[in-house]
């Protein structure tokens, strides 16, 4: 904690020239050392010094590794963007060095709205402790500084654009469970404030990941009762590529009122469309009891069975449930499933599958050995 309170006197005093501070700052290879101390924590912590007159953090280093040593995660607890700077060649990255692997398990805690644009992260980097996580949605408890609980902000918006997440794996271990993005339940079960107003991912590739890449199922859980609750309002997921991936891309729950009448019928919209998924296990994505779940354009190709944790979930590609849920305009081909099912595209408790517009082409990728998932397939272009 005292490293955390010289780390920002330093930047207060490296910025008292200025009338106020600044809405943007830089951060850089060059001051990494000298203005933050070798560490994200204290841009942080600078950023939520003060009191909201910087909104955006932009990183000017490309192939450079934006990090921590501190044991904990890096929380966001103040609304912030985090942007690479235009025009980078590499992109820059965000792993965890955590020297105690053994209490911090995502690189971001995400208590407060957050933008990143244009990064990569990193799991396990080869050099520095492997991350089960990369972001994780809900309140974050300090430990040893007297039990301080932060509870994590409702109807936040999470929005991620043109970012890498690759090698997530606990411990490093590709036989372990590793996630992207996960909402946790509160830390008192009986709370129910882990709400998110908007996710939106776009642009974005999910590379080796031990589980599921979205994990949001948590919601039905909390509060106690049979009501529960959702836990967003829109989600949008487009224009992405997920490889190698050992359980769903997306796995979402919505409450447990699957009615028709009363204040909790209406859930939030999901919808994920214009994304490919190759090499990884044969679901794609279930939504349990998420009305107005819209699965659109999207492909998914050279499939391969669940892995080690997920041997469960073999069986279909697609699921979605209740009314104004839908599939339409897909393409599978050349795919793995390692349990029976009657239908590998479903739709259950009134939801639909428009099954004329469900192909099984030849995508005919320009290098998918290389990972150049380039659709050639003149069939899949005058149906998509």
């Amino acid at each position: 904690m005292k490293k955390l309170q010289l780390g920002i006197m330093a930047l207060l005093i490296s910025v008292t020239s200025f009338a106020q501070y600044p809405s943007l700052i830089e951060v850089s290879e060059e001051n990494w050392e000298s203005y933050y101390g070798s560490d994200f924590k204290n841009v942080l912590g600078f950023v939520s010094s003060a009191d909201g007159d910087i909104d955006t953090v932009m990183l000017m280093t490309g192939g450079f590794v934006y990090t921590t040593v501190d044991t904990f995660p890096l929380v966001i607890d103040a609304p912030i963007i985090i942007m690479a700077a235009p025009g980078l060649e590499e992109k820059p990255i965000f792993a965890h060095s955590n020297p105690d692997s053994s209490s911090t398990m995502e690189i971001f805690r995400l208590c407060e709205s957050v933008q990143f644009e244009g990064i990569s992260f990193v799991g396990n980097t080869g050099d520095l402790p492997p991350a089960k996580y990369a972001l994780r949605y809900g309140d974050f408890d300090y430990e040893n500084e007297a039990g301080t609980i932060l509870l994590a902000e409702s109807d936040i918006n999470i929005t991620l654009k043109d970012c890498d997440f690759t090698n997530f794996y606990e411990d490093g271990d590709t036989a372990k469970q590793g996630n992207v993005l996960f909402f946790q339940r509160p830390i008192e079960s009986a709370h129910d404030h882990i709400y998110a107003h908007n996710v939106l991912i776009e642009g974005c590739t999910f590379t080796n990941i031990g589980d599921e890449v979205i994990r949001i199922a948590e919601g039905e859980k909390y509060p106690f009762g049979s009501i529960g609750t959702i836990a967003y309002d829109t989600l949008i997921v487009r224009n992405s590529t997920f490889d190698n991936i050992d359980a769903e891309c997306v796995r979402i729950y919505g409450d447990t009122d699957t009615s028709f009448v009363g204040p909790t019928y209406v859930d939030g919209l999901t919808l994920i469309e214009n994304c490919t998924s190759v090499n990884s296990a044969p679901r794609f994505i279930y939504a349990k009891n998420y009305r107005q779940t819209i699965v659109r354009d999207i492909l998914v190709a050279n499939g391969r069975g669940p892995g080690i944790n997920r041997q469960d979930r073999g069986d279909y590609t697609m699921h979605v449930q209740l009314s104004s849920s839908y599939i339409a305009n897909i393409d599978t081909f050349n795919l793995f499933y390692t349990m029976y099912a009657e239908d590998r595209i479903q739709s259950g408790k009134g939801s639909e599958v428009f099954e004329e517009t469900v192909y099984g082409y030849d995508p005919q990728f320009t290098d998918a050995a290389n990972g150049n998932y380039e659709v050639n397939s003149p069939y899949l272009y005058s149906r998509s």
